[in-house]
């Protein structure tokens, strides 16, 4: 009997044993030139998804779902209890005691437990404009257009409305007072900046400013680096390697204040109990011990000033040299768009800290159901992933403990 494809009719020649079908030669060498990875995916063995680990994910996901109702729930009650008007002594006398005192501890204000509700917002306003201003100093270049944008419109934003590249910075900004929620005459979610935090966009031309601003930049850029190469180091750590790069000349104080302050906002690293780490550990205690005795014979890899500052930018594994063949090779072969690109790139990156090489490996090998698609995408994975810094081996790559030249 002839076998005819399955897809166009015509008299088949080869046969599919993993998707149970029969397909000519016209329909092969055009459904394999390229193989979808969503496919892929969709094929995984079944059992990966079985009713225990999807009760598990419907209950993960109910728990952020909480978290999220009692967050928002907290902040609508703010933008309902605050005044809208642009006047900074009209908007602390609406808000509670407990806020305002929050505000004042976070711009540095000491002994606030002391003072009456009154006294409090006394003693705030008569030096809000220098202590705010003392946190903007702190700024990097984004940071600074995030202020810059909140000002716009008589320091009105429209919560619906607002830039997404800008709502990392809005907790931080509410936390020290630069920003207050609000509903307007329309009953709208509004983010206001008071008129006299406005005003300080005028002391904010002049030559030193700017150079601040470009210097905790390129310190905040470098510990982003450092934070994606290494995982996790001590502050004493971090600061001794900025030292290295011309930061010497500063006090430790002043690096840890323009450090601690965009850790409000990074998507790169955090700063907790003298430690920074990546944003993406959570047991970095842990980490740090397993770096100090699994890997206490090898030396930190020392990455140069330029290649910490391509590191600690967005998107910088698609930026790499390695990132760069890896999207060349692999969209050869695979279908993948921007988005996915970019969570593959991360996935893989994440998954070599905590798993095995060989483990990885296999993982993708079952993923991929096409035989002849095994090893070709393996093989890229692999030149990849050999070549990613892994945060247990002090910022080296597989290669580099192997030995091999990259």
């Amino acid at each position: 009997m002839v076998q005819k494809c399955n897809i166009c009719g015509k008299i088949a020649s080869y046969f599919d044993a993993n998707l149970g079908e029969w397909l000519c030669e016209e329909c092969y060498k055009k459904n394999y030139n390229k193989v979808n990875l969503n496919d892929y995916r969709n094929k995984v063995n079944s059992e990966k998804y079985d009713e225990e680990i999807q009760n598990m994910l419907n209950a993960m996901e109910n728990i952020i779902d909480d978290m999220m109702k009692n967050k928002m729930a907290r902040l609508d009650k703010r933008f309902n209890s605050t005044k809208f008007t642009n006047d900074i002594e009209e908007i602390l006398k609406s808000m509670p005691r407990s806020d305002i005192e929050s505000i004042a501890e976070r711009l540095n204000f000491a002994k606030t437990y002391k003072y009456n509700k009154d006294k409090l917002i006394h003693n705030l306003i008569s030096s809000y404009k220098e202590r705010v201003l003392e946190k903007i100093y702190l700024f990097n270049d984004n940071a600074l257009k995030a202020f810059k944008y909140f000002s716009k419109n008589d320091g009105i934003t429209i919560l619906n409305n607002s830039d997404h590249k800008y709502i990392r910075f809005m907790e931080y900004f509410m936390s020290i007072g630069i920003l207050y929620p609000a509903k307007n005459e329309e009953k709208k979610a509004v983010l206001i900046m008071p008129s006299n935090v406005r005003d300080l966009l005028s002391d904010l031309n002049d030559f030193n400013f700017r150079l601040k601003v470009k210097n905790n930049s390129k310190i905040i850029t470098l510990v982003s680096g450092m934070a994606n190469v290494y995982g996790v180091l001590t502050i004493n750590n971090v600061v001794n390697k900025l030292n290295k790069f011309g930061f010497d000349n500063m006090e430790f104080k002043e690096k840890y204040d323009v450090i601690n302050s965009a850790s409000n906002y990074s998507v790169s690293y955090v700063i907790k109990d003298g430690y920074v780490f990546n944003c993406n550990i959570k047991h970095y205690k842990k980490l740090y011990e397993k770096i100090e005795s699994e890997s206490k014979s090898i030396e930190y890899r020392e990455y140069s000033e330029k290649e910490l500052l391509t590191f600690g930018k967005d998107n910088w594994l698609r930026n790499s040299k390695y990132g760069k063949e890896f999207i060349i090779n692999f969209t050869n072969c695979f279908e993948l768009d921007n988005e996915e690109i970019d969570e593959f790139l991360n996935q893989l990156y994440y998954i070599i800290q905590e798993d095995s090489l060989d483990n990885l490996l296999d993982e993708v090998r079952d993923m991929i159901v096409e035989e002849d698609g095994k090893e070709v995408g393996v093989n890229i994975i692999k030149e990849y992933v050999c070549n990613l810094p892994i945060w247990y081996k002090k910022g080296k790559s597989i290669n580099e403990i192997k030995g091999k030249s990259i």
